[in-house]
């Protein structure tokens, strides 16, 4: 990763309004490729650092080497430094006799860089319903594909679906991906992976409960109502932003017409 770093910097990416607990520190950038004279995007963040997890990048690699249909092509990533300055120590000392007595679990954290060939547009800023379940469409497709490579997504949310410049969707942050091959009945982790807003219901109810595709698909359908009701205007004024979007997208999806009471 080091030997790219001849890049230009010149714009953060601004947040969303959803709201999230204290994460890992991720933040997104346009960048400028000196070499191939173009931008890109660059993602800064501090990975789990555990044998369990691989980084990022060698997912995208896996991915690729897969023919995954809808995925961004990694350019470069990597840990920023091998040195001590770049990696959490907190996990190494909760056991010491001076450290205070604490129920969590310290994960080791390590600074990590990777850079994606695509600025895509933020899920909410869809320019028709159309687009947005286009989009959408295409991350299950691509959460298809990669099942049948091996690996399950496991942290679908509005932000991790971009859409391109031709309006088809991407499905991004592979970086708490979890390979099949690893057979793990319980999480890796004492917390639960994913964006608690839009977690199946087995996963928020039982914290033990392994995730399977299953979750990840359920996970689908709150991106499309909570996008649906909270982005979209209605033609009817009279009428609250998002249902008409909302009934017509529960209409497609169930292959039914929509009943005449429910059309404004």
């Amino acid at each position: 990763m080091q030997q790219w770093c001849t890049t230009l910097l010149y714009h953060r990416f601004s947040s969303t309004n959803i709201l999230y607990p204290p994460g890992r520190a991720t933040r997104g950038f346009q960048a400028y490729d000196i070499s191939g004279a173009t931008l890109v995007f660059l993602k800064d963040m501090w990975r789990i650092d555990l044998p369990s997890i691989p980084a990022e990048g060698s997912t995208y690699e896996l991915l690729e080497e897969a023919h995954v249909p809808n995925i961004a092509h990694c350019i470069a990533s990597g840990d920023v430094s091998t040195t001590t300055y770049h990696a959490t120590k907190t996990s190494a000392y909760t056991s010491a006799l001076w450290a205070c007595p604490t129920d969590p679990h310290f994960i080791p954290h390590r600074h990590y860089c990777l850079v994606l060939d695509i600025i895509g547009r933020s899920l909410l800023e869809f320019e028709s319903s159309l687009e947005m379940v286009k989009a959408v469409c295409d991350a299950i497709i691509v959460h298809k594909g990669a099942y049948d490579a091996g690996f399950l997504h496991r942290n679908f949310s509005p932000r991790n679906i971009i859409i391109d410049h031709d309006s088809s969707g991407l499905l991004i942050d592979w970086d708490l991906s979890k390979p099949l091959s690893v057979e793990i009945e319980t999480p890796r982790r004492t917390t639960r992976t994913g964006t608690w807003q839009f977690m199946s219901g087995k996963l928020i109810a039982a914290r033990d409960a392994p995730q399977d595709f299953k979750d990840d698909l359920e996970s689908t359908l709150y991106i499309l109502l909570w996008v649906a009701t909270m982005y979209s205007s209605c033609s009817n004024p009279a009428q609250a932003g998002g249902l008409c979007t909302l009934f017509l997208i529960l209409s497609q999806a169930m292959s039914k017409p929509i009943p005449p009471s429910l059309i404004f």
